[in-house]
């Protein structure tokens, strides 16, 4: 298999050389057609599992009919230094991880991680957004998982 950065002499990788890039951490740049949410108390305050959950079990059985094993874990995030001062935006996001885990375990998912809180500060761009690091430590997280439900 060839890399298609790497099929010319001009190849992305000769150019990163020159001009390092980590694609993980750019930062965020707006646009005119795409507004971001302003972030506070109301931004999460509305949360209710209940109202996406039938999307979720559908989701589920799809994956459990096309699929040999569904892995289902949490998004990790950094909340931490939103829930203190200057922030203190009150979210509380675990009754929603709560119900996710709770389905996926009554659709017997062969894996539920909770990963929600599974990483510190330093694997984040921003309190949702892994960098690098974060996309290191998710990928060696879950590798054990496919790896021990993979057919020889």
């Amino acid at each position: 298999r060839e890399n298609v950065f790497d099929l010319t002499g001009a190849s992305w990788r000769n150019t990163r050389k020159f001009h390092p890039v980590d694609l993980f951490d750019d930062l965020l740049r707006g646009s005119e057609s795409f507004a971001i949410s302003e972030v506070g108390r109301s931004y999460c305050a509305d949360l209710d599992p209940q109202s996406a959950l039938p999307d979720l079990v559908d989701l589920i059985k799809l994956a459990k009919k096309n699929a040999g094993r569904v892995i289902f874990y949490t998004q990790p995030r950094h909340y931490a230094d939103y829930l203190k001062p200057p922030y203190d935006y009150g979210w509380n996001p675990k009754p929603v991880d709560e119900a996710v885990l709770a389905t996926a375990r009554d659709l017997k998912c062969d894996v539920v991680l909770d990963l929600s809180d599974a990483f510190p500060r330093d694997f984040f761009s921003d309190l949702i957004h892994l960098n690098r690091r974060g996309h290191t430590a998710l990928a060696k997280t879950l590798l054990p998982h496919i790896i021990s439900g993979s057919k020889p």
